[in-house]
């Protein structure tokens, strides 16, 4: 959508679209802005991305403990890791997720994984199975009574 800076205090933002998106923006809160002033030993990087769409994983470099904060919707099915160890997701500003991170450096990994993706998988496999079945004995029964009919037909 493009960029734009917020100074401290009142003020008005106007969002125009360049071109025509398949999503319309009626609305923009902005909930909280953050403090200005960087605070010494705060310090903190991100890197090393990985992305695809059932996994997100990254490198965080952290001066201190805190939540790390992904600006991604909380949905049941998400998992998370730290360094490979499991990780409790919890929700951020009611919407995102979030984990809780010692100091250091860590390797962040977040895992869709569907808690009925397996039994899903195996109702339609289950599926294509029966209807397999079916199509088979209906061209063996096809067949069968085509057999029959020539049999039976004099020369």
């Amino acid at each position: 959508m493009g960029e734009f800076e917020i100074e401290p205090g009142a003020g008005q933002i106007t969002l125009s679209l360049a071109r025509d998106l398949a999503v319309d923006l009626y609305s923009l809160w902005l909930v909280r802005l953050p403090d200005t002033t960087p605070k010494q030993g705060r310090e903190f990087s991100f890197q090393k991305f990985e992305v695809s769409a059932n996994r997100i994983a990254f490198e965080a470099k952290l001066s201190e403990d805190g939540y790390v904060l992904l600006n991604e919707i909380d949905y049941p099915g998400w998992q998370a890791t730290i360094d490979g160890q499991p990780a409790g997701i919890l929700r951020a500003d009611g919407l995102f997720r979030a984990v809780w991170t010692p100091a250091g450096v860590h390797r962040i990994e977040f895992r869709f994984w569907p808690r009925l993706l397996l039994p899903g998988a195996a109702i339609s496999l289950a599926t294509l199975v029966v209807v397999a079945a079916a199509l088979a004995a209906t061209r063996s029964s096809k067949q069968s009574r085509q057999d029959t009919v020539r049999a039976s037909t004099p020369l």
